[in-house]
């Protein structure tokens, strides 16, 4: 092929061009990142076939055109009558230069159009279009052959009603040696930076550190390898090199039972059970979700966090491993607890009062839930938003002192608030950051019999911006003596976590009925927390 790639112009379009003197181009089908697609009549047995044209950039490549055309020709050793066959390949130099590949043509639309067109599918539906996936792309599998590539583009809707896999000429054909995986690795797999400093740590302290992937055991020790990392028990599909540079997969952890992925990360935790305390999960994937109910704390990078707080799942939320060592064993010596909806049930005489003053100034009332998604600022900046700017100091005097009267008599101790209180006795220092009015805080906080608990109580009005700014927390931490990692706010809403955030430190986030765990989570706290009773457990170390 040596300087053929040379002479490639930038065509955009084919149409009417003859490749290899054989296949006549009559329009263009698709379009995509890495080629075109042309309904094209083959001359020589007279019918209708598709033709596959590279972008003239790609084929620059000489080693990507070399593995396009090695690919195709895997891609047309498999014969199913749910994939769109590859009859040809090749390198057009009659005419204008062109890497291409013929495959069947199949008139009809893709399944997103399909979609599209349709709507929502019946189950029935679903399934008579998914049976002949799965059937095509198991037969695949068994050749060494992955798709990799997977979505309603790629699967065909023909007009017959016939279901096809299209695009299997690009799919990575399994054969290969360990120069081509070792090549594989390099340009596609990375591995955390942070990893390794975190297998050191995990050693030092005897802590058994596996493997547990639905990737391929070669590819993790080909990348392991490359990064220095050694002596780890990997759990994890199987990937060997035999005969011709053919390569055979066995998935020896999978369990037919649950079928869910290659590797059942479920059935491999369940069987550490006897041997260890204590199992901590970290991940991110689908397999890891499956399996995170079965761990003991879960780790959680990117969505798996969400998924762990849907499902009431004990995780903390991680960035990186370079976080991992520091979340097992910090050690948190101050607790900030916002008031309202944490430690004190107090919003029916909150709603109560605003009702008060918009009945006294002829607004319609609002319900609680509605009265606490909308005052998570403050008393004044949510009055002044809602009452005309002459009344808004009216409202405020009417609101307080209606609230005067009310509020110690309907204001009790939140739900297990005492006694986590009561379980932390002293073991770290505490106090209320609330966007309360601080002379309210530090009332009620006498009345229900914690205040002498309290390094600092502290609220709207006290002389600092209230949340979400951080002066609030940064003079608590002052008070308390403590670091910003060393402490942690614990508050019930969006805006605590943010004021948290803004303060650099962490927010353990309470799911209540205003705000779900997974709305919560959504604003990434450090950790969700289905009830302040977990709290005094939340702040142990793990190990």
């Amino acid at each position: 092929m040596g300087s053929a790639s040379s002479k490639i112009r930038d065509v955009s379009d084919l149409t009417g061009e003859i490749i290899d003197g054989r296949y006549q181009l009559s329009r263009i089908v698709a379009s995509g990142g890495m080629a075109t697609i042309y309904a094209a009549l083959d001359l020589r047995l007279d019918r209708q076939v598709a033709v596959k044209v590279m972008h003239p950039h790609l084929a620059q490549d000489e080693q990507f055109v070399s593995r396009f055309i090695r690919e195709a020709k895997a891609a047309a050793s498999l014969s199913h009558p749910n994939i769109v066959s590859v009859l040809d390949q090749g390198w057009n130099q009659g005419g204008i230069p062109c890497v291409f590949i013929v495959m069947e043509l199949v008139e009809g639309a893709t399944l997103r159009d399909y979609l599209h067109e349709q709507g929502a599918l019946s189950v029935e539906r679903a399934l008579q279009i998914m049976t002949p996936v799965a059937s095509a792309l198991a037969a695949a599998h068994k050749l060494g052959i992955v798709h990799r590539d997977i979505k309603p583009e790629n699967i065909l809707v023909s007009t017959e009603g016939r279901i096809k896999i299209a695009d299997f000429g690009l799919a990575p054909m399994m054969r290969m040696n360990q120069d081509d995986l070792n090549q594989f690795v390099s340009e596609h797999a990375e591995l955390d930076p942070h990893f390794p400093e975190f297998l050191d740590w995990a050693r030092s302290r005897e802590i058994d550190v596996k493997i547990v992937s639905d990737g391929f055991d070669a590819t993790i020790k080909t990348l392991f390898a490359k990064h220095g990392v050694d002596g780890l028990d990997i759990f994890a599909n199987g990937l060997h090199f035999v005969e011709n540079d053919r390569v055979e997969i066995s998935n020896p952890y999978s369990n037919p039972e649950c079928g869910v992925c290659g590797t059942c990360k479920l059935s491999i935790l369940k069987s550490f059970r006897d041997r260890y305390n204590k199992i901590i999960l970290i991940g991110d994937g689908e397999s890891d979700r499956h399996a995170a109910s079965e761990a003991d704390m879960v780790l959680a990078l990117k969505d798996l966090f969400i998924y762990c707080a849907r499902n009431e799942i004990p995780a903390i939320r991680m960035k990186s491993f370079q976080e991992a060592s520091s979340l097992l064993t910090r050690r948190i010596q101050a607790v900030a607890f916002d008031l309202d909806g944490t430690l004190i049930e107090s919003l029916e005489a909150i709603a109560e009062a605003f009702n008060h003053m918009f009945a006294t100034l002829g607004y319609p009332s609002m319900t609680v839930d509605e009265v606490i998604r909308k005052t998570g600022v403050s008393l004044i900046d949510f009055v002044r938003s809602y009452l005309k700017p002459e009344e808004a100091d009216l409202g405020i005097k009417i609101f307080r002192d209606y609230y005067d009267t009310i509020f110690l008599e309907k204001t009790t101790m939140f739900p297990g608030a005492a006694e986590a209180l009561e379980r932390l006795n002293g073991s770290r220092k505490t106090g209320i950051v609330t966007n309360k009015r601080g002379k309210y805080a530090r009332i009620l906080a006498d009345h229900l019999g914690f205040s002498e608990k309290m390094e600092l109580i502290i609220g709207a009005e006290d002389g600092f911006k209230a949340k979400p700014h951080a002066d609030m927390f940064v003079e608590f931490m002052k008070t308390a003596g403590v670091s910003e990692h060393a402490t942690v706010y614990v508050g019930d809403a969006p805006i605590d976590i943010h004021g948290a955030k803004a303060a650099r430190i962490d927010a353990f986030a309470l799911a209540n009925r205003f705000y779900s765990a997974e709305e919560l989570a959504l604003h990434k706290p450090r950790r969700v927390l289905r009830s302040i009773s977990e709290l005094p457990d939340a702040l142990e170390p793990l190990v």
